[in-house]
């Protein structure tokens, strides 16, 4: 369940994303860390869910979402790098 929940709001967040700096270096930035922010406070309200709804299991579920979290971030940060805008040598 939480793979699928963070495929979702990656895949949301990355739609959004890509349609906002196509062109402008200066509006994928902002639109970027915009997108971070928002799905960190995202992630840590559906992490106090999870964890309301299944108490007994809470560490492990906190340990999977932060190893999910961790490779999910990575593997944004390094698509988002592929594929920004460049600016060219002048």
């Amino acid at each position: 369940m939480i793979l699928i929940y963070f495929m979702v709001v990656s895949a949301l967040l990355q739609l959004i994303l890509m349609r906002s700096g196509k062109d402008d270096g200066k509006k994928f930035v902002r639109a970027f860390m915009a997108g971070t922010i928002i799905k960190l406070f995202i992630h840590i309200i559906a992490i106090l869910i999870f964890v309301l709804i299944n108490r007994e299991q809470a560490i492990p579920i906190i340990f999977t979402f932060f190893c999910c979290y961790l490779s999910y971030t990575v593997f944004e940060v390094t698509m988002q790098l592929k594929k920004s805008p460049k600016k060219e040598n002048q």
